[in-house]
This record gives structure tokens, C-alpha cells and sequence, in this order.
């Protein structure tokens, strides 16, 4: 099946078994269909079974409410084949002509190449010849954009993609959806959200401040000793990165808040460009 897919495909598992998870989430097609089931004029549509200004995109990708994405995928209607499979070449991938009269008029320079070689010549030296054609013509299109331009197939990907980046920015745009639905006085902060996901790696190297007033104050109520060496235990984790101002905590809010706000603008872009039948797109759509 792999020949069908320009990118990496599901791996759904054999029978009636559910699918591994992680297996899914490999491909960035599943990813598509995840990000599609944000969409809320997506979801309208399905809800009004396809009617509306998405009902050619619904024709397309159906109803994708359910959870079941292996019946999405390769139910009776084989949905990934449909959308995401690339046109089958219509000549053999290997073959010797033996005559003129068996060129095809069809067959073109970008994808069949025709090669004359003397069979005087030593093996090893063919050889190398053949690996610099192949170098020439095969490896220079291993490349972002080139395996995303040259596809054939009804909805090719429209930007080169990570499928940790995808997973990262989906689990935000969930975790702010379903905070921005909460009463005001218990949403959280873009930071602490950040925080919560434990998928967003934090500052691993926070700037470490000096002593600040405030935590001499706390010592004051002891005695001249016992302040010393409180002093010196609080100086020494300080050091160590163990104690965290409040300035330094205000700096890495600052930096998780920018993380979070863009993972999310980001993730937002993409499902609301599914209904334009383009992923991943992280431009605003006008």
C-alpha cells in the first residue's frame, strides 16, 4: 500500500482490533482528519448532512464526527484512498525496450528516463555511472517541498509537516478551547495551561537572580546566626537553580505565555484552512 501514499500512511492494524494510537498519529493524514473534527463549520455541515458552502468538501471527506477513525479511513467508501492516494503510473517501473515501437508517446522525461549504455564496459564501471544518473535525477528531489508538489493525489499536503508539531499544537488548541469554555473566574492563564500540557518543554536554563529583598525580610525574624545560615542555604540553592524568583518566574510566564499563544495561533490557522480542503496551512485564512 505504501506506493498508493506520498507520505507515510496509517498503520490500522489487521481484523476488527483497534488501531495502536501512536501508529496513527505517524501519519499526517490522520492528523488531517483530527484537525478537520475541529473545524465548526466542518461540523455544521456533517450535522446538516452536507448541506452548505462546504457540502463539495463534505462530499469528499464525509461525515467525521465519530471517533472510529478506521471506519473513516478504510470503511466501504476507502476514504484514504480516495483522498489522499496518488494517481497509479500507467507504464512499469523497470523494463529493457527492445525496439522503438515500444516507447509510449505518454510517457514523459520528468517521470521515465531512457538510458544507452555500451555492454563493453566493465560491471563496476556501469555501475558507477548508473548511481550518478540515479543521484541526479532521484535524490535531488528528496526535499520539502518537492515530495509535497509533485503529488497527483485529490488532496495533496499543502506545507512540509513534523508530526510531533502537529500532536503539540492540536493538545494546545484543546487544552485553550476547553479553557476559553470555562466560567471567567477559573480559566487559567496561557502560561499555566503551558504548564499543564507537560508536553511544552520549559525554560531549561532560567536566568538565576541575586537575593531579593523581600526574601531578606523573611530572614529578619531570626537570630544574627540563624540568618546567616539561612542566608547561605538560600544563596547556594539559588545557585543551583533550585529557588526561583519572582523575577525569574515572571520571565519564564513570559516566555511559556509567547510558547502556548503561538502553538495555538498556529493550530487555529490549520483547522480553520481544513475547510478549504488545505493542511497543514498555518496562514490566516482572508
Amino acid at each position: 500500500m505504501s506506493g498508493l501514499f506520498k507520505e507515510p500512511y496509517p498503520l490500522l492494524g489487521r481484523g476488527k482490533a483497534a488501531p495502536i494510537q501512536r501508529n496513527l498519529e505517524k501519519s499526517p493524514y490522520y492528523w488531517w482528519w483530527a484537525y478537520l473534527k475541529r473545524n465548526e463549520q466542518y461540523l455544521d455541515c456533517c450535522e446538516r448532512k452536507g448541506a452548505g458552502k462546504l457540502a463539495k468538501l463534505y462530499k469528499d471527506f464525509g461525515d467525521v464526527r465519530s471517533d472510529d477513525f478506521k471506519a473513516w479511513w478504510g470503511g466501504k467508501l476507502q476514504k484514504g484512498r480516495y483522498l489522499f492516494g496518488e494517481a497509479q503510473l500507467d507504464f512499469p517501473k523497470f523494463m529493457e525496450l527492445k525496439s522503438r515501437e515500444q516507447w509510449i508517446d505518454e510517457w514523459h522525461t520528468e517521470k521515465v528516463k531512457v538510458v544507452l549504455f555500451c555492454t563493453d564496459h566493465k560491471k563496476s564501471h556501469l555501475l558507477k555511472k548508473f548511481e550518478k544518473l540515479l543521484d541526479k535525477h532521484i535524490d535531488s528531489k528528496v526535499g520539502r517541498q518537492s515530495k509535497i508538489s509533485d503529488s497527483t493525489s485529490r488532496y495533496p499536503l499543502s506545507n512540509y509537516y513534523e508530526v510531533n508539531n502537529l500532536k503539540k499544537g492540536l493538545a494546545v488548541y484543546d487544552a485553550v478551547m476547553t479553557n476559553r469554555a470555562l466560567p471567567k473566574d477559573q480559566q487559567l492563564s496561557m502560561w499555566k495551561i503551558g504548564e499543564n500540557l507537560k508536553t511544552i518543554a520549559p525554560n531549561a536554563n532560567p536566568p538565576r537572580d541575586l537575593l531579593s529583598a523581600d526574601h531578606y525580610q523573611s530572614l529578619t525574624t531570626d537570630d544574627s546566626k540563624t540568618r546567616a545560615r539561612k542566608k547561605e542555604l538560600y544563596q547556594k540553592a539559588l545557585r543551583e537553580g533550585r529557588i526561583e524568583t519572582k523575577q525569574v518566574a515572571a520571565a519564564r510566564h513570559n516566555v511559556m505565555t509567547a510558547t502556548v499563544s503561538r502553538l495555538f495561533n498556529e493550530a487555529q490557522a490549520i483547522v480553520e484552512n481544513t475547510a478549504f480542503g488545505r493542511f497543514p496551512d498555518k496562514n490566516k485564512s482572508s
